[in-house]
């Protein structure tokens, strides 16, 4: 049901692509009955509308009716789920939308581009205040657009504090998200420097660790990494993957105990993460 200051509407057509379902579920009253009370109710409303407004709204509703005898076709759009209202209650609603409630999304593998290897240096960066991902000139939406894996993982935006942050998705006892370079031959990986901000509540433990050419050559002890370089331990490295695991936090609040790239909404990029590779 739609409630407006003018009228009210049975709107469940709208949100239907199999009519005939929806009505054998509408069984609590008769349809001849709710037209009543919806006709009630409106006319209520409208008794102190102009001769004018009544017939907008009247030629409004012919409209919405003649539209409401077909069913719809479900498009991607409707796949995206609400944007607004906090990310619990769009969740005990069922209504975050498959591109976040999914458990993994496709991997995304990033392959030098020429002009990448003619500079000798690939960067990524990841604004969580915006939710943007950048490869040089290139701008994308989303944390996702470069990563590899993606699992449990959200956006969070606190308006109260103000804050943006990557977390877990509530009720998940663990997360990863990764990025994975991979070199085209005879390119090889030099270096890697890597700027990745994490906070700790409670138990909450945010690890990141790095593998190269499929076995993992570090773990990584501090937020920002400087000249990491692969080829100390395999020279022809050409494949080199980034992973965060987000674990423990105590509670209810549990996944908000471990965060990633946590900034101000205010300070856009104050807080980013960025991955730089360097190529031999």
């Amino acid at each position: 049901m739609a409630f407006s200051r003018d009228e009210v509407i049975d709107v469940s057509w709208r949100y239907s692509a199999d009519h005939q379902a929806l009505r054998s579920r509408r069984t609590h009253f008769s349809e001849k009955w709710l037209m009543n009370v919806i006709a009630k109710f409106s006319g209520g409303l409208q008794s102190r509308l102009s001769n004018d407004r009544k017939s907008i709204l009247q030629k409004r509703r012919v409209n919405e009716l003649v539209e409401f005898l077909t069913p719809r076709s479900v498009q991607d759009s409707d796949k995206a789920g609400r944007s607004s209202g906090s990310l619990t209650w769009r969740l005990s609603r069922g209504e975050i939308g498959l591109s976040q409630s999914q458990a993994a999304d496709e991997p995304f593998v990033i392959v030098p581009k020429p002009e990448e290897y003619s500079s000798k240096r690939l960067k990524i960066c990841y604004d969580a205040s915006s939710d943007t991902s950048r490869r040089g000139a290139e701008l994308k939406q989303g944390f996702k657009a470069y990563a590899f894996k993606s699992t449990n993982i959200i956006r969070k935006v606190e308006s109260d504090w103000r804050m943006a942050y990557l977390a877990r998705q509530p009720a998940t006892s663990q997360a990863e998200l990764s990025w994975k370079v991979q070199c085209n031959a005879p390119g090889t990986i030099k270096k890697l420097n890597l700027r990745a901000p994490r906070t700790e509540f409670e138990s909450g433990q945010v690890r990141f660790s790095v593998t190269v050419d499929g076995q993992t050559d570090a773990s990584v002890p501090e937020y920002y990494v400087r000249n990491f370089s692969p080829s100390d331990h395999n020279p022809n490295a050409q494949v080199i993957e980034i992973t965060a695991t987000l674990t423990g936090g105590q509670g209810a609040n549990a996944w908000q105990h471990t965060q990633l790239f946590r900034e101000s909404i205010d300070s856009p990029c104050s807080n980013a993460f960025e991955l730089e590779i360097e190529f031999h």
